[in-house]
């Protein structure tokens, strides 16, 4: 029951614009390295609205590109137990509002064929256009399959 009340408590009124990149701030919060260890890694990335109150996908589109601005073969892991097409009510952003998520993954070599990245920017797709943040760290994954990392609904608890 508590995460339908928190789902309810975020999903916005029909009054509510679409976000458009132009209104969003985006930036990555370390938090003092919480993140990493035994090689796993993370950074929270939070969105900040300039403007009005407006909506976005609960799970935007992170991706990764390299220095020279190529998109990275990096996607989110798929959800154990979450079933294709499931909807998911688009978050509101109050006007001078957060949201943010955590975005966990695998940054050492720990797989027998390991494939690594080193990103350089983290980019957000809204609409039709991104936005994008500085970048360094490594995530790697199996060789074998798609390198990924975790990333949950936005959410404005996940702000503090």
């Amino acid at each position: 029951m508590f995460a339908w009340v928190a789902a309810a408590a975020f999903a916005g009124s029909p009054q509510d614009a679409v976000c458009r990149a132009s209104q969003i701030m985006l930036r990555r919060d370390g938090k003092d390295r919480d993140f990493n260890g035994m090689s796993h890694s993370g950074t929270l990335i939070v969105l900040r609205n300039r403007g009005r109150a407006c909506q976005i996908e609960a799970l935007p589109h992170v991706g990764f590109t390299d220095a020279r601005g190529r998109a990275l073969p990096i996607m989110p892991n798929a959800k154990r137990g979450r079933r294709p097409g499931r909807a998911m009510l688009p978050v509101t952003i109050p006007a001078g509002g957060t949201v943010a998520t955590p975005l966990r993954w695998v940054s050492g070599n720990v797989f027998d064929r390991s494939r690594c990245f080193s990103p350089t920017r983290l980019r957000l797709t809204i609409g039709r256009k991104t936005i994008s943040v500085r970048f360094s760290g490594r995530i790697c994954g199996p060789a074998d399959r798609s390198t990924g990392f975790d990333q949950p609904p936005l959410s404005a608890e996940a702000v503090d």
